[in-house]
């Protein structure tokens, strides 16, 4: 169990927080409402370092590699070894320093493949048995006949890469954690899936892919303390509605701050006589920063 709170760490006055302050949270729960302060709180654990408000973060020289090999393990930070040529192993963060580790706890500063994302989620599911994707199942002569008919000229059998040497009820532990981001209430994933489970026993975890913010001219933009902006956090963006009056001509009514951003959820509405489009909402959260177009 840890405690999910703001922390604070020597030489930074932002808190470091999950997107809501949960208490007191063990390991299905962090997994359910995807605490990274619980992440933090483990990973400072692996670099010898107990948390105490205002503290120091001094690793030991071995605590990038260890994560990094369990990832690896799991196919993060690996070529998956799909039959395809020349795959990605995903960009590794070249930085060792104590922040850059508690990014790289909860998913951040290296950078995957949506494939290496399906292995590792997939190796989970086997109890650690990390098999190399494949598109191809098998070979047959070119004839009419149905499959029973055709003569098979090659069948290809899951290549089997690794194992991750764990206990079985590690894994169900983990499994347990993901039935829960998506089935219930509070989970991360409970809004889109929770009429799934209907159907079928749906288990995951979700997760927010992260780039810094650039302008239009792709310069990179910085906050008043000088600090990258990443794209899509909550200080960025504000609130316009656009109106169309006429076809094809678009006029600003109500702007509450100037705000016309780069990247914004998109909502349309539509007259209901004779279904023009009369207006376009662009929806953020908040204006500093916004680009000026």
């Amino acid at each position: 169990h840890f405690f999910d709170a703001p922390m604070y760490f020597k030489g930074s006055s932002k808190p470091k927080k999950s997107w809501k302050d949960f208490g007191d949270i063990d390991d299905l729960r962090a997994l359910q409402v995807s605490s990274n302060v619980y992440m933090w709180h483990i990973a400072l654990r692996l670099g010898g370092n107990y948390y105490s408000p205002n503290m120091s973060i001094n690793l030991k020289e071995d605590t990038y590699d260890v994560m990094r090999r369990y990832f690896n393990m799991f196919g993060l930070g690996v070529k998956t070894g799909i039959d395809l040529p020349n795959e990605s192993a995903g960009l590794v963060e070249s930085q060792r320093t104590s922040g850059k580790l508690l990014d790289f706890a909860i998913g951040q500063a290296d950078t995957y493949t949506t494939m290496q994302l399906a292995q590792y989620v997939s190796t989970i599911a086997t109890n650690g048995k990390r098999f190399a994707p494949t598109l191809l199942k098998e070979v047959y002569l070119p004839s009419n006949d149905d499959i029973s008919g055709k003569q098979l000229i090659k069948g290809f059998t899951p290549k089997l890469l690794n194992v991750v040497e764990l206990e079985e009820r590690y894994f169900n532990q983990v499994k347990k954690g993901f039935v829960a981001a998506l089935q219930e209430s509070g989970g991360t994933g409970y809004s889109v899936f929770y009429q799934a489970k209907d159907s079928y026993n749906p288990a995951g975890k979700t997760g927010t892919a992260q780039e810094y913010a650039r302008d239009e001219e792709g310069k990179y933009i910085r906050d008043a303390n000088g600090d990258l902006i990443i794209d899509g956090n909550r200080y960025r963006y504000g609130r316009a509605e656009l109106y169309v009056d006429i076809p094809g001509e678009a006029s600003e009514r109500s702007v509450k701050k100037r705000m016309l951003v780069t990247k914004a959820w998109m909502y349309i509405e539509q007259d209901s006589v004779d279904g023009r489009l009369t207006k376009c909402k662009l929806l953020g959260k908040n204006l500093k920063h916004a680009p000026s177009s």
